[in-house]
């Protein structure tokens, strides 16, 4: 079911690729802060993942990163999708995913690895 915050992120990516450059930097802007509150303070992380602030911030960059890599790649398949209705999610669900997914690619990435994460004190012997 497509609800009104959906039909907005709609119209919010459109923006991203108009001609008209204003449109495109209100979009931009509304996009970078939509994703860092989400990912700064709603996301409900996987527990193997740091909810620190730090993190969270750096967790919303890869987030942005990815919806935006490749001239908007993620979001242009998002958005002919949905428009189609056929094989799409809701924007929720499309923020949700890309923050888990970039959530663990971040924590396999940080100097600790995913194995600190777990090793014990016996392990080092």
């Amino acid at each position: 079911m497509e609800t009104l915050a959906d039909r907005l992120w709609l119209r919010v990516v459109d923006d991203l690729w108009a001609d008209h450059a204003q449109r495109k930097a209100t979009a931009r802007a509304t996009l970078v802060r939509a994703v860092r509150r989400y990912v700064e303070h709603d996301a409900r992380l996987p527990s193997a993942v740091p909810g620190d602030t730090g993190a969270r911030r750096q967790l919303a960059v890869r987030v942005l990163h990815r919806l935006t890599r490749d001239d908007n790649a993620c979001l242009r398949d998002w958005r002919a999708r949905a428009g189609r209705r056929c094989d799409h999610c809701t924007w929720s669900t499309l923020l949700q995913v890309v923050t888990v997914h970039q959530a663990f690619a971040h924590r396999d990435d940080h100097p600790l690895g995913a194995g600190a994460a777990v090793s014990r004190p016996e392990d080092q012997r």
